[in-house]
């Protein structure tokens, strides 16, 4: 494992209000992970926002770190958000989420006991002709990396929750070839304190249209 500090200029965020875990990128929300009656991530909803291509600079610099080096994973570090982060190999059991529809809110009720993977593109957005590189890639003996990013917070540990930030189409290759996938986990393990009054993660469940607008409201 490897420790990191980074200052970031925050194009690459995790948002925690409390209750609800979401992915940002630029400003934008990508995934969403609900808690669900018991607000604990075995216990969730996942629901995919609408995706766009604000990946694809982030996917450029990935190519570079396919033969990982420290000096590079800091450089695509420098997207995210500032703190001390922990990199390393990440090789326990895990549930993957793999929304299937672009610009639906898919919802996926969890009881797994494993950390949750979730994917950032829906399966219908994806480049089949990437995805059959990859596979050529793997076939040959590459292994081709896929990025996670998770956050810890104060009283509350979300790296039961991660979300791609980069190589979902790297990650479909390898489960159609029914390999177990090469992943990096990015954790900013910076001491966070959840602040209630933060206007900026307040009350996401009841501001974000694609939760609002389903019955799934009643939980909370």
């Amino acid at each position: 494992m490897h420790q990191l500090e980074v200052t970031g200029n925050h194009q690459v965020e995790i948002h925690y209000d409390g209750t609800t875990v979401c992915f940002i990128i630029n400003k934008e929300i990508h995934s969403i992970v609900v808690a669900g009656p018991y607000q604990t991530a075995q216990n969730s909803f996942h629901i995919n926002c609408t995706y766009n291509n604000h990946f694809n600079e982030l996917n450029d610099v990935r190519y570079e770190l396919d033969h990982t080096s420290l000096a590079k994973i800091e450089i695509f570090l420098k997207r995210f958000e500032t703190g001390n982060y922990s990199v390393f190999p990440f090789t326990r059991q895990v549930n993957f989420v793999q929304p299937q529809e672009n610009n639906v809110s898919q919802l996926h009720f969890s009881m797994e006991s494993n950390p949750m993977v979730i994917s950032t593109q829906p399966l219908n957005s994806m480049d089949r002709n990437k995805i059959n590189e990859y596979k050529e890639k793997i076939n040959k003996g590459e292994s081709p990396i896929v990025f996670l990013y998770s956050k810890t917070y104060s009283g509350l540990e979300l790296e039961e929750v991660f979300f791609i930030v980069s190589g979902n189409e790297v990650l479909k290759a390898y489960q159609e070839l029914d390999i177990n996938p090469k992943l990096i986990a990015l954790v900013n393990s910076t001491d966070y304190e959840y602040d209630s009054s933060n206007q900026e993660v307040l009350n996401i469940i009841s501001s974000h249209k694609e939760i609002r607008d389903t019955s799934y409201l009643y939980f909370y």
